[in-house]
C-alpha cells in the first residue's frame, strides 16, 4: 500500500466527519431561526479577542428596547458576528421563539459557511473513494519476486 492509499482512506473518512461537525452546528441554527423575526436592538455588552481593533467577538449581548437589563439576549456565536460595534450601537437582530433568551445577526445566516462544510464533505469523501479504488486495483508497478529474479 503506497503513501497516497493509506492517506484516502484514513484522512479522507476524517474530514469529511469534520465537514460534518462544521456544518451540523450552522443547519442547526438555520433551523432554529427559520421563522425568526428581525427586531431593532441595542448592544449591550460586548467582549472583543482583539479589543484594540475591537475585531473577533468572545461574547455579546443584546438588549431590547424598554426592557430590563436581566432581558438581555444572548448572541449565538459572536465570533462570526460584525466586527467594530460598542455597547450603545444600534442593530437589527434576529429572535426566534424556539431560542428564547439568544438573538443571530440575519448575515450569520449565510450559505457561506454551509459552503465550506459541504466542500470539506465532498473532499473526503473523494479522498477516500480514491483511495479505496487505488487499494482495490493494487499496485501494479510492484510485482513479487520470482526465483529467476535472484541471481545467485
Amino acid at each position: 500500500m503506497g503513501i497516497g492509499q493509506a492517506l484516502g482512506v484514513v484522512i479522507g473518512p476524517l474530514v469529511a466527519v469534520a465537514g460534518v461537525a462544521f456544518g451540523w452546528s450552522y443547519v442547526e441554527t438555520r433551523h432554529d431561526y427559520a421563522h425568526a423575526r428581525p427586531v431593532a436592538a441595542v448592544v449591550a455588552e460586548v467582549e472583543y479577542t482583539r479589543p484594540a481593533t475591537r475585531q473577533g467577538a468572545d461574547r455579546m449581548t443584546v438588549a431590547l428596547p424598554g426592557t430590563t437589563s436581566a432581558d438581555r439576549l444572548e448572541v449565538d456565536d459572536p465570533h462570526s458576528a460584525p466586527d467594530r460595534l460598542a455597547p450603545g450601537d444600534p442593530v437589527t437582530v434576529l429572535v426566534a421563539d424556539s431560542r428564547p433568551g439568544h438573538a443571530v445577526f440575519a448575515r450569520q445566516l449565510g450559505l457561506g459557511d454551509l459552503g465550506i462544510a459541504a466542500g470539506m464533505v465532498l473532499f473526503g469523501l473523494l479522498f477516500t473513494a480514491a483511495g479505496v479504488a487505488a487499494l482495490r486495483r493494487g499496485n501494479p508497478r510492484w510485482r513479487p519476486p520470482t526465483a529467476e529474479s535472484w541471481d545467485l
